[in-house]
């Protein structure tokens, strides 16, 4: 059973939930004064602040990417500028970006930042975020840089959030693990803002009380129907319990609110599967086909994979359509996977 829930959390830690949490507040950068830097950077980085507080996904990262572009070019010395550009550039995974993208480019911008401040704290952990995403599996210096971002703002409720279940699920400081998980929600401690009933469905979930995790989810969509996060979450924990047909409208309400990221499309398409309704898995997977070819980069190099063909061929194959399965799974294979 324990593992069966740190399943559930692994999986909600590496999927654009755990992005998407790291909402950055007056407290994840040190406010720089105007008077050091110049003037309209500092007011594009502020716009970047407000629109990571109510981010709503891609046209707001491409919002993002731009914006912070423009505010390096003109201040080329500016660390939040290149901490805030390494943390959209990695949110690009969720589209279907390339390694490139989303782990070098961000570790670079990320670099830049901590060579300019070693102590800014959004840059210490996006940085943990990137070292302990399954791919780049850096996940002692991870759990070190999420402690340094604390130790840097240690009134910052998101860093103390997470250290706390790295501690829980890492080590045996189970103690001090739990006491940071209840002071940051304490910290956090807001009636009115989704975020903070994600927090505690996530303290009942991993304590297997689907139940009151349910609840909490329910409130933060209550506030916030279109909620990304309290969306995604409640979609996982659903197709977690075997609930496919009551995770569907959440996962079509966050692809309607998020309509180029894969990941609500893979679940829908998962969702259908599990339920043999296989003609709806099939347009599912389609939708995910031009959604590839949508997020196409103009530079092969970067070409975007999403994996869709061989889930395709499956729905194609359990409706007797034996002919295009083979021929989408020989497509697959001889695709290189990014």
């Amino acid at each position: 059973e324990s593992n069966e829930i740190l399943s559930v959390q692994f999986e909600i830690a590496r999927s654009i939930a755990e992005v998407l949490n790291m909402k950055v507040d007056q407290e994840n950068l040190s406010a720089p004064s105007p008077g050091l830097i110049d003037i309209s950077a500092y007011d594009l980085v502020l716009q970047a602040r407000s629109i990571l507080r109510d981010y709503q996904g891609r046209k707001d990262n491409e919002r993002l990417i731009s914006i912070l572009q423009h505010a390096i070019e003109i201040e080329n010395y500016y660390a939040p500028a290149y901490a805030l550009l390494g943390a959209a550039l990695y949110k690009e995974i969720h589209y279907g970006a390339s390694p490139e993208i989303w782990k070098d480019s961000a570790l670079t911008c990320i670099d830049k930042a901590l060579a300019l401040d070693p102590r800014l704290p959004v840059a210490l952990s996006m940085k943990s975020i990137i070292y302990d995403n399954p791919l780049v599996a850096r996940s002692e210096e991870a759990l070190a840089l999420r402690a340094r971002a604390l130790e840097a703002s240690p009134s910052n409720s998101a860093d103390m959030y997470q250290l706390g279940w790295k501690l829980f699920w890492n080590t045996d400081q189970t103690e001090k693990a739990v006491n940071l998980i209840l002071e940051s929600i304490k910290l956090d401690w807001n009636l009115k803002d989704p975020k903070f009933y994600c927090n505690l469905a996530s303290i009942y979930q991993t304590f297997t009380d689907y139940d009151n995790a349910l609840q909490y989810y329910s409130k933060a969509l209550i506030l916030n129907p279109d909620h990304l996060l309290a969306l995604n979450r409640t979609n996982l924990l659903l197709y977690y319990l075997g609930e496919y047909e009551k995770a569907i409208p959440f996962a079509l309400k966050w692809h309607q609110n998020d309509p180029q990221s894969y990941m609500p499309i893979n679940f829908l398409g998962m969702h259908y599967s599990k339920l043999s309704e296989w003609k709806h898995s099939e347009n599912t997977w389609r939708l995910m086909a031009e959604l590839e070819t949508n997020l196409q980069p103009e530079a092969d190099s970067l070409q975007v994979y999403l994996p869709w063909r061989h889930r395709l061929a499956h729905a194609l194959s359990q409706q007797g359509k034996t002919k295009e399965a083979l021929e989408i799974a020989q497509q697959d294979l001889s695709l290189i996977h990014i």
